[in-house]
């Protein structure tokens, strides 16, 4: 595999951050074979355990990871460009056989985060066609 180049990290308001993480720590457990990413526009981003997994795999290094939140509400966070993410899906899963879900906001200044499709080995598509890896 070729060397992926991180997207640099963008910087989030202190509200934004806080509601995001908010969101993210309220959502319902899931399986370790299924990855959530963040569709932010002109970027994305994974959290948590899913961060750690893009930066060994994907970027193959952990200097990619950053800190959001403050003290011991810290999350660990991964940017990934549009290439990035294409790359990251095309190895969950076709190699890895992993679920992904992507999430998107409904509207840039509130966190209120949906998912805006799912993905699996048997369904690596969103029903309804559009671009290879979402609605762009």
């Amino acid at each position: 595999m070729a060397t992926v180049q991180a997207k640099e990290q963008p910087t989030l308001d202190g509200a934004n951050e806080q509601g995001f993480l908010a969101f993210f720590r309220n959502l319902p457990e899931k399986p370790n074979t299924t990855v959530r990413v963040f569709d932010r526009g002109e970027y994305y981003t994974v959290h948590g355990q899913d961060a750690l997994l893009a930066a060994r795999d994907l970027f193959r290094t952990h200097a990619v990871v950053k800190l959001l939140g403050s003290g011991s509400n810290k999350v660990e966070s991964v940017v990934l460009s549009r290439l990035n993410f294409e790359s990251f899906m095309r190895d969950l899963l076709l190699v890895k056989h992993y679920r992904v879900e992507v999430y998107k906001s409904k509207s840039a200044s509130k966190n209120d985060w949906e998912i805006e499709y799912k993905a699996s080995p048997g369904q690596p598509f969103p029903a309804g066609g559009g671009a290879v890896w979402g609605k762009h």
